[in-house]
């Protein structure tokens, strides 16, 4: 018998999913390449995100769900606004991502404003959120293996938007490293200090 060849693309759609799923239940010689795309997709784990943004960061925000629909399929979005580019004000919209995360109502967020600071100020106000605004690679994966932060700030005006997106896959990716870094995130809730 013949193996079938068959070309996967590197992002996968809920549509190419069940392609990928009939090639994979129904061929005897499996391409490797399938083989790869249904594991790495059947071994994620879903996950709800909430998302919010003034004006500033709209148009981040909505690309930022674009992407990674088709990148990251396992990815349920909650959606707290803004939905224009209309004038808004940031604290309301990092006020309800930062309740949703608190609230279990999704395990992390995600915050866009024009700079990324004015909703990570807002969002730092709630106990127990950890809101980091970062700008490179670095800050991107030391926020997540030594912050542990779970809600990502990013600029709509600041970052270009493809490089938004890999930022939160480096944040997404990432894991917190615990050991000395969980004594100093307890710290912050505890906030002995007299601060």
């Amino acid at each position: 018998m013949k193996e079938r060849s068959v070309k996967v693309r590197s992002t996968i759609t809920d549509k190419s999913l069940n392609i990928i799923l009939i090639i994979f239940l129904n061929t005897r010689m499996i391409h490797p390449l399938v083989e790869m795309a249904y594991l790495k997709i059947m071994n994620q784990q879903k996950i709800k995100l909430a998302i919010g943004s003034d004006h500033g960061g709209f148009e981040l925000k909505e690309s930022i769900k674009t992407f990674f629909s088709e990148t990251r399929p396992w990815i349920e979005w909650v959606d707290q606004g803004c939905f224009s580019t209309e004038s808004v004000h940031y604290p309301q919209y990092a006020s309800l991502v930062a309740r949703s995360v608190l609230n279990s109502e999704s395990q992390l967020g995600i915050l866009c404003c024009g700079s990324g600071i004015g909703v990570s100020m807002m969002a730092n106000r709630f106990k127990g959120i950890r809101a980091a605004v970062v700008f490179d690679e670095l800050t991107a994966r030391l926020c997540k293996e030594h912050n542990n932060a779970n809600i990502l700030c990013l600029g709509g005006r600041t970052l270009p938007l493809f490089f938004s997106h890999k930022l939160i896959e480096i944040w997404l990716d990432a894991q917190f490293e615990e050991g000395r870094h969980s004594l100093r995130i307890d710290q912050l809730d505890q906030n002995t200090f007299g601060v």
